[in-house]
C-alpha cells in the first residue's frame, strides 16, 4: 500500500483550481505549470462525452524517467515515494519528456532545465495534503492509501505499465468513438477534438537533432572512404564535420556546459550511451587520422561508429509506437550503411539498402496517408530517382557517383525531416495530451 492521488472523474468540473493551488504553493519554483487539466471534447460536439483529467506527475513505481535520464537527475524519495528532480544536475536534454507517458516533466526556457511535481513532500512531512488536493473545491482530487495497479484502464487514459501512483474512481464512461481515422467526423470536427494535441518530438524543437542525426551517418561514410583513400583534405573534412555535429548536439541542451554529466547513466540511458558512443568513436577516428598506417585502428573505429548508429536509433525507441515497424526508413543505422556502401562502391549493397528504405517508406505512407498531413509524392520521386541512379551506377561505374550522392543526400534529408514531422501528427502522437484528444 502506498499514498497517492485519487481522482474522481465524475466529480471534476474542470475549474482548474488545482492548477492554481499548485502554482501558488510552488511559485518560487514552478516557472511553468506542473499540473494540467485535460478536457476531452472541449468543443462539446454531439455524440461524444465531455470529461476532464487533472494530472501532474503520477510518481510511477516503475518511473521510466529515472533510468532514461542520462545525468541521473531523477531520484525517488525513500519516505514519500515521490519521484524528485534535482535541477542542479539536469542538463535540459528533455529526454525524460520522451520517456514519460503522461507529459509530467516540463521544460523551463528561462532556467534551461526540467521541472515537475514534487508531491509537495514538505507539506506531506508536515502532515498536510498536497496543495492541489487542498485547493480542489469539489473533492474530485483527494489523497489516500491504495495499492497501485500495474496499468490503469479507463476511458481517455493512456494504458501504461509504469504503475502510476494514481487511482481513478467513478463509473466507467461509455466507449469513446475512434476519431483518429475520421470515419464518423468531418475534417473540421476532427481538428476541433485534437485542437490541443502536440507531439513529444517535433522538427521545430529538434532541428539541431535532425542535423546531428544526418551528419553522424555521413561521418561514418567519410571514415569508410578515408580507409581506402587517405588524404589530408578528407581528414580535415571529417574532423570539421565531427565538430559541427558536436555543436548541433550541444545546441539541443538547455545547459550545454553540463553536457559531461550525460555520461553518468550509461548502464540504463540510451541517450547517455549515444553520447559515450559518439565520443569514443570520434576519438578513435581522430587517433586513426593521426596514424593512418594502422588500418586495423580505422576498421575498429568504423565498427564503433556502426554500433553508435544503432544506439542512436534506440534513443528514439519511445517513439516506436508511431514507427509501425521495428525500423524506420530514415534509420540512422541504415543511412550509415548506405554511405559506407557508396564509399566502398558496393553497388548491390547500395541497391539492397535503397530497396529496403523505399519499401519501408511506401508501406508506412500507405498506412498513415489517411490522416497524414505530410504529402509523400516529392520524397517518393526522390527515392525512385535514387534507385534509378543506383541502377545506372552498376552499369556506368564510379563516374555516376556524384549525382547518385546528391540525390541520395536530398532523399535522406527529406526522409529524416519527415520522421520528426510525423511525431507531430495528432492521430499517432504518443504524448498524453494528443492521445487523450484522439
Amino acid at each position: 500500500m502506498i499514498r497517492g492521488f485519487i481522482y474522481d472523474r465524475e466529480a471534476c468540473v474542470g475549474c482548474e483550481a488545482c492548477v492554481v493551488a499548485c502554482s501558488i504553493a510552488n511559485r518560487g519554483e514552478a516557472a511553468v505549470p506542473w499540473r494540467h487539466v485535460f478536457t476531452f471534447n472541449p468543443k462539446r460536439l454531439p455524440g461524444l462525452p465531455v470529461f476532464f483529467y487533472s494530472l501532474a506527475c503520477n510518481h510511477c513505481m516503475d518511473a521510466p524517467c529515472i533510468p532514461a535520464c542520462p545525468a541521473t537527475a531523477y531520484s525517488r524519495d525513500p519516505v514519500t515515494g515521490a519521484v524528485l528532480l534535482n535541477a542542479d544536475e539536469c542538463i535540459g536534454c528533455r529526454y525524460c519528456t520522451w520517456a514519460c507517458p503522461y507529459d509530467a516533466p516540463q521544460f523551463n526556457d528561462r532556467s534551461g532545465t526540467m521541472e515537475k511535481c514534487t508531491f509537495c513532500t514538505e507539506r506531506l512531512a508536515a502532515g498536510e495534503e498536497p496543495a492541489c488536493v487542498a485547493g480542489c473545491p469539489v473533492d474530485a482530487l483527494t489523497f489516500g492509501t491504495f495499492e497501485p495497479e500495474k496499468s490503469i484502464r479507463a476511458s481517455g487514459f493512456p494504458d501504461s505499465s509504469t504503475k502510476p501512483v494514481l487511482k481513478i474512481s467513478g463509473h466507467e464512461l461509455p466507449p469513446i468513438p475512434d476519431t483518429s481515422y475520421r470515419f464518423s467526423l468531418n475534417e473540421k470536427e476532427h481538428a476541433d477534438i485534437n485542437s490541443q494535441a502536440t507531439g513529444k518530438i517535433s522538427l521545430r524543437k529538434e532541428w539541431s537533432l535532425l542535423l546531428f542525426t544526418l551528419l553522424v551517418p555521413l561521418m561514418t561514410g567519410m571514415l569508410a572512404r578515408y580507409i581506402l583513400h587517405p588524404g589530408p583534405a578528407a581528414a580535415l573534412l571529417f574532423t570539421g564535420t565531427g565538430l559541427l555535429a558536436t555543436g548541433f548536439s550541444l545546441m539541443h541542451l538547455g545547459k550545454p556546459l553540463r553536457a559531461w554529466k550525460a555520461l553518468r547513466h550509461v548502464n540504463s540511458s540510451w541517450l547517455s550511451r549515444e553520447i559515450a558512443g559518439f565520443g569514443l568513436s570520434y576519438g578513435l577516428s581522430i587517433l586513426y587520422l593521426l596514424i593512418p598506417d594502422k588500418p586495423g585502428l580505422g576498421i575498429s573505429a568504423l565498427a564503433f561508429w556502426v554500433l553508435t548508429l544503432w544506439i542512436m536509433d534506440q534513443v528514439y525507441r519511445y517513439a516506436r509506437i508511431r514507427w509501425l515497424f521495428l525500423i524506420h526508413s530514415s534509420s540512422v543505422l541504415l543511412t550509415g550503411l548506405l554511405w559506407i556502401s557508396i564509399a566502398w562502391m558496393q553497388g548491390y549493397a547500395i541497391l539492397f539498402i535503397l530497396f529496403l528504405k523505399t519499401g519501408l517508406y511506401l508501406v508506412r505512407k500507405m498506412i498513415l496517408y489517411r490522416y497524414n498531413r505530410i504529402r509523400y509524392l516529392p520524397l517518393l520521386i526522390i527515392r525512385l530517382l535514387a534507385l534509378t541512379s543506383a541502377a545506372f551506377y552498376l552499369l556506368t561505374g564510379p563516374a555516376y557517383i556524384p549525382l547518385l550522392f546528391s540525390i541520395l543526400l536530398a532523399g535522406e534529408i527529406a526522409d529524416r525531416a519527415e520522421f520528426y514531422l510525423e511525431q507531430e501528427i495528432n492521430g499517432i502522437s504518443a504524448s498524453f495530451s494528443a492521445w487523450f484528444k484522439k
